[in-house]
């Protein structure tokens, strides 16, 4: 398995890796019980680790960056005419705010990419 089936593998599963420390740190969704399918995948994930650590980007937290990129996704959801109320945006939102609390820049991007995701395909004509 290369590092980039390794890592779309995780995301399959719902896992992303963030890059802490230097270190990949592999975080679960909340509430899931995903330790069989680490425990199977840890001899890749030990082999890819440096791989993994430059596929999953910046461990560097700028806040700045987060707040305007934070914005810049609010700003889709009111030109894309989708209401913030939707469950599925607020799911996404959840989301997005834990990763801001825990300093996740990887997974505030990936976050927000969804948002907008959401906001494109469900455009009102």
């Amino acid at each position: 398995m290369t590092a980039r089936e390794l890592l779309d593998e995780l995301g399959r599963l719902g896992i992303r890796v963030v890059a802490k420390g230097g270190k990949p740190h592999l975080v679960p969704p909340k509430g899931s019980n995903l330790r069989d399918a680490v425990r199977r995948l840890e001899d890749d994930i030990i082999t890819h680790r440096s791989e993994l650590l430059e596929l999953c980007g910046s461990d560097v937290w700028d806040q700045g960056w987060a707040i305007r990129r934070m914005i810049a996704t609010d700003a889709a959801v009111e030109a894309g005419s989708v209401p913030g109320t939707h469950p599925d945006i607020q799911s996404a939102v959840e989301q997005v705010l834990a990763c801001y609390a825990e300093r996740d820049r990887g997974g505030l991007e990936e976050w927000c990419q969804v948002i907008e995701k959401i906001c494109r395909e469900r455009r009102r004509p």
